[in-house]
């Protein structure tokens, strides 16, 4: 509804972002209740200060020409720095993801969605470094190594906030999935005080029944579990511009920003690479030229490929052959159209030998950050993955 009033303010808001503005209309009295429970306005007396139903709709109609885009954006999409000084990582999730997953006050569910190229091995850290920030202590994170284990520490503790967090991007087989995901939704209410408790799931790209249920598809069928995903992001330009010690990483000139996205495509681990090597490749131009360089061979290629979770070769996170089949023909026609259109366009194309979910395989793609969308609101492959996948296509050969 917002986007069918407001296309342009919501164009780059991504369900988790809503979720954050909902949140926040609930902390500033205007809404009541949560993501699980579904938000409301909180009394009819609120209501009325909007006006009559004629006034609400003309408000509406005037959005695109009244209204501005929220120029904290940048802030919201900032990268909190995990390591020492003289090293360079980041979190993987934005500010505006931390807040909502470590949900402090909130009794909750979240499943968080991310490749090697997005850096989701960094998700444990980067809740623990953002929880001791929170006053006083208020909020602990528990790391867990087994599902069993997650599911044993779903009640929320008496008095704080516990988040509990396992990352099973590499083990754990569907049952267990299943159980866990259950035992957190089943278990959510549970209270012993007055603590709350958040549940996190950290997946990668290669359990697709999983991701299935993570995704509202452009066809309109919704997950089940579409509510609690949380798809770790490539960084874009305003997130970058708000990033700490600018001027000390030699990015604080736009020319140099729009350089290192260009080369980088965005992907975390590239940029990381870009901003840990220039001192030793004698500034930030060689190092990112360095970066350039690697990923117009062979090796850099398929490093790119592999870890953002299009290789089905990969002995850690193998990626769904029906996925790797469909960001083929994308990269293969240059296609760019809306979601729905790119869905039309493969279901009808029999090159695709049976992969009949189109609708579901490319939602799966933009949670895991592979599709760029252009300021039109069209859906295309990533450049920067796209030219690797044209010199080292993982299919040829199979």
């Amino acid at each position: 509804m917002a986007t069918e009033w407001w296309q342009e303010g919501f164009s780059s808001q991504r369900t988790d972002d809503v979720r954050a503005l909902c949140d926040e209309l609930v902390g500033l009295g205007v809404f009541a209740g949560d993501a699980d429970t579904g938000y409301r306005m909180l009394s009819p007396g609120m209501v009325r200060l909007f006006g009559d139903v004629d006034e609400i709709v003309e408000e509406l109609l005037s959005a695109s020409d009244t209204y501005e885009k929220d120029r904290a954006i940048g802030a919201a999409g900032s990268r909190m720095k995990l390591s020492p000084l003289g090293q360079h990582r980041y979190s993987p999730l934005t500010a505006a993801q931390l807040a909502d997953v470590i949900g402090a006050g909130t009794t909750q569910l979240r499943v968080v969605v991310g490749s090697r190229a997005t850096q989701v091995d960094a998700v444990p850290q980067a809740l623990v470094t953002a929880a001791r920030q929170l006053p006083e202590s208020y909020a602990s994170v528990m790391e867990v190594n087994s599902l069993k284990a997650w599911r044993d520490n779903m009640r929320a503790p008496t008095t704080g906030h516990l988040v509990v967090v396992s990352d099973m991007t590499w083990r754990g087989g569907e049952a267990s999935w299943e159980q866990s995901l259950e035992s957190a939704r089943r278990r959510g209410a549970t209270r012993t005080g007055r603590g709350t408790r958040s549940a996190v799931l950290v997946t990668g790209p290669d359990h697709r029944w999983l991701l299935r249920r993570l995704i509202d598809r452009a066809d309109g069928v919704f997950g089940d579990l579409a509510d609690v995903a949380v798809g770790l992001q490539r960084v874009d330009a305003p997130s970058l511009q708000a990033w700490d010690h600018i001027e000390e990483l030699d990015i604080s000139s736009q020319a140099r920003q729009r350089g290192l996205l260009e080369v980088t495509g965005g992907w975390p681990f590239l940029i990381e690479r870009v901003l840990s090597q220039r001192v030793a490749a004698g500034g930030f131009d060689r190092s990112l030229a360095a970066v350039a360089a690697q990923l117009a061979t062979n090796e850099g290629a398929a490093e790119l490929i592999s870890a953002a979770g299009l290789d089905p070769r990969d002995p850690d996170q193998p990626a769904d052959a029906g996925l790797v089949a469909v960001f083929d023909r994308l990269v293969e026609t240059g296609w760019k159209e809306s979601l729905a259109d790119l869905a039309g366009l493969l279901e009808l194309d029999e090159s695709l030998h049976g992969e009949e979910a189109a609708a579901e395989a490319l939602a799966i793609l933009a949670l895991l950050g592979v599709l760029a969308e252009t300021e039109e609101g069209l859906f295309c492959a990533e450049p920067v993955l796209s030219a690797c996948w044209k010199l080292r296509r993982p299919l040829a050969g199979m």
